[in-house]
């Protein structure tokens, strides 16, 4: 059960990152059109006169939708670039367990205790890694920190096992 929610917590993160970055693109592309209509009201020859009434109105609308386009844009960043950080966190968990690099491992638990379970791309979490190569210092320390033991798919009795090679 705990293996799929993270399965389908890392099928979320990559559906999101795909998201953010179309909703970005789209974005910047709003910005540009509106930008090029502010450009061409602003250059409109009538602009001081009464007949460039319709030129002053897109310069307004414009201004006002270029900076409710930057704030939305900004957020949307802010959004994908903290969304980018938890997954290298998690890629970088994942392939220091799977080197055996028991201190790098257990800094990143110790300061990102939230992703100590999480499956990178591949669906692997950093206990079953480590397991698989051997690197039972990296999987004592993950144990330690209360990493999901049953992640590894094993029965009590393995997970036993483990622990005591771990010891």
């Amino acid at each position: 059960m705990k293996r799929e929610k993270e399965i389908q917590q890392s099928k979320w993160r990559h559906e999101q990152d795909q998201r953010l970055t179309a909703l970005i693109h789209a974005q910047q592309k709003k910005m540009e059109h509106h930008q090029h209509l502010l450009l061409l009201a602003m250059s409109d020859p009538l602009l001081g006169s009464t007949a460039g009434l319709k030129s002053k109105k897109q310069i307004k609308t414009s201004k006002i939708q270029l900076r409710q386009l930057t704030i939305a844009l900004e957020k949307s960043n802010t959004e994908l670039h903290r969304l980018r950080n938890v997954t290298v966190l998690i890629e970088q968990l994942v392939a220091a367990a799977a080197e055996g690099q028991a201190s790098k491992v257990r800094h990143l638990v110790r300061n990102h205790p939230t992703i100590i379970d999480s499956l990178n791309i591949e669906n692997q979490s950093a206990i079953q890694v480590a397991a698989k190569q051997g690197h039972f210092d990296c999987c004592k320390t993950l144990l330690d920190a209360n990493c999901d033991g049953t992640l590894l798919g094993l029965v009590a009795a393995e997970i036993v096992y483990i622990w005591s090679l771990c010891c």
